[in-house]
This record gives structure tokens, C-alpha cells and sequence, in this order.
């Protein structure tokens, strides 16, 4: 894969197909959309954006968008790591394990069951904290396949 202005030097004939990510092109399209609709934008980056960078494409397109989408805690993570501020929501099931760690890096959680539910309130109730609990009520996300 090349970015925007990286080179071909060294190429080798197996080589020889590629795909050319131009971010700038990405956030302009991001304000088009959100331009036309007048809604928030949630970039899904999901499977490390479809093997094109996710954490590479997320820090240049960040201030354009609303929220990120992923699919699982460790990407979650990831983009958090690579330095992301805005919200992160984990749109596949989380196990009650990771709970906490995604609380405390102030990931949002898509809510599956109760057992989830139990698992984000006891943590709270462990850290005694109060206020807004980061959960979506399970919606499409066309990540069907990762239903219960």
C-alpha cells in the first residue's frame, strides 16, 4: 500500500498492484457528507480500515468527524493509543472482562445483554463513580454477524 506522495522505488514485479490512500480526499468527502446531511459522522475504521491503516487514517481525518466506529475492544484501544480524543464506540459484543478497561479509556460500549449491562454497572458501582454510562443500545451497524 502507498500513501499520498510515498514513492514506488524498489518495486518488484509481485508488486506491481497497489492501493493509493489520499486522506485529504477522505476528510473532504467527510465534509461533504456531513454538509449534505447535516448530521454527525461516525468514520467505521474497523478491521484496521479494511487493511488500509486504521490508526493512520484516523489521526489525519479526526477533526472531521464526530465518532469512530470499530469492532472490537483492541482496536478500540489502538486508537486510543494512537492518540484519538474523539469518541470511540465498540460496535461488536465486548466481553464483561474488558469492561473496565474500556470505561476507563472512556470508550463507548454497544449494549448486547444483560449480562454486558450487569458487567457495566458493577464497574461503576466498584469504581463509585456516577454519572453518564458510555453504552449504545444495540442498533444496525452491519456488523450483524457479530450478534449473540
Amino acid at each position: 500500500m502507498r500513501w499520498q506522495g510515498e514513492t514506488k522505488k524498489g518495486m518488484k514485479m509481485e508488486d506491481r498492484a497497489w492501493i493509493e490512500v489520499d486522506t485529504e480526499k477522505i476528510a473532504q468527502n467527510i465534509q461533504k457528507i456531513k454538509q449534505f446531511t447535516g448530521k454527525k459522522f461516525m468514520a467505521c475504521v474497523k478491521g484496521d480500515c479494511y487493511g488500509m491503516g486504521m490508526c493512520k487514517i484516523s489521526v489525519k481525518i479526526e477533526r472531521y468527524v464526530d465518532y469512530f466506529g470499530v469492532a472490537t475492544t483492541s482496536e478500540a484501544i489502538k486508537l486510543r493509543e494512537a492518540g484519538i480524543k474523539k469518541p470511540v464506540l465498540v460496535m461488536g459484543p465486548v466481553l464483561p472482562g474488558d469492561v473496565e478497561t474500556l470505561i476507563m479509556n472512556d470508550i463507548h460500549i454497544t449494549l448486547f445483554n444483560e449480562e454486558l449491562l450487569k458487567a457495566i454497572s458493577d464497574t461503576f458501582r466498584k469504581k463509585g463513580e456516577k454519572g453518564r454510562c458510555p453504552y449504545q443500545d444495540r442498533y444496525r451497524t452491519g456488523q450483524d454477524r457479530c450478534s449473540p
